[in-house]
């Protein structure tokens, strides 16, 4: 869940500065931004379902 919000975070300092530095249009950032997030979180869920596999495996966890 942490991984989200980070990318949550990182994703919207990265529009705002696109926005006061290249002024695009509404529909640019409704193209771009997505096209980023969305990814990026589908690998950090990815990433964060292995590690706990790994932690429960680690730990012997049945549930």
């Amino acid at each position: 869940m942490a991984g989200i919000f980070l990318i949550g975070a990182i994703a919207v300092g990265l529009a705002l500065w696109v926005d006061r530095r290249f002024e695009p249009d509404l529909w640019v950032h409704a193209l771009i931004w997505p096209a980023v997030v969305l990814p990026l979180s589908l690998m950090v869920m990815r990433f964060a379902k292995a590690i706990l596999l790994g932690l429960q495996w680690r730990h012997r966890s049945t549930t």
